[in-house]
């Protein structure tokens, strides 16, 4: 399956009401496309799981939350499913999605990695429910085996390459877009801005 299918059949299942954290290249701009109006775009490797997890964190047990990333930005930031691991227990639903293409397609197409991952295993080792899926059809199962707190892995490959931007993202604005959906969505109110000199 591609990104797009992937990512599809995870809209499928959870449904738009969910607030989501995405990571770079593919992972986000797909996620955007399911999500338009509730994808928090992250432009840094390994902060997606780290920032999804705060965010499901504050908004409680009535809070849906998905991180949307690569292999590569998971693989960055570990130390991201130790947190979400001692955090479960105060969670709402969360689930970490990982798009696994084995590369860091926005850095060239270099390998994520040069050993075999045993994937069970890893996510395992924090104690975390795991799921994984290679076709679309299998998505729904490989959730239901995350849940209610966990990781999915879906295993994708896409041939043809990522769209160029058709638009700019001002960084800030989108951040206060978000804001705003988390207030309406969740009763969160917006933080007031730090004053800067």
């Amino acid at each position: 399956m591609n990104s797009a299918e992937a990512v599809g059949a995870v809209r499928e299942a959870v449904g738009g009401d969910v607030a989501v954290v995405a990571g770079v290249g593919r992972a986000g701009w797909t996620a955007g496309q399911y999500w338009p109006e509730r994808t928090l775009h992250l432009d840094a490797l390994g902060d997606v799981l780290p920032v999804a997890s705060g965010l499901a964190l504050g908004l409680g047990p009535a809070g849906r939350v998905l991180s949307v990333e690569g292999d590569g930005s998971l693989l960055f930031g570990l130390a991201g499913l130790a947190t979400l691991a001692s955090l479960r227990g105060r969670l709402g639903g969360f689930t970490a999605v990982v798009l696994d293409n084995e590369r860091y397609e926005s850095g060239g197409n270099l390998p994520s990695r040069h050993f075999p991952l045993d994937w069970p295993a890893l996510v395992g080792a924090f104690s975390l429910p795991f799921g994984q899926a290679y076709r679309p059809v299998e998505v729904a199962a490989a959730l239901a085996a995350s849940a209610p707190v966990g990781v999915v892995r879906l295993v994708v490959r896409d041939e043809t390459p990522l769209p160029a931007p058709i638009g700019t993202n001002n960084g800030r604005e989108a951040v206060h877009a978000y804001r705003r959906m988390l207030d309406l969505r969740y009763g969160v109110r917006p933080s007031v801005p730090a004053r800067k000199f």
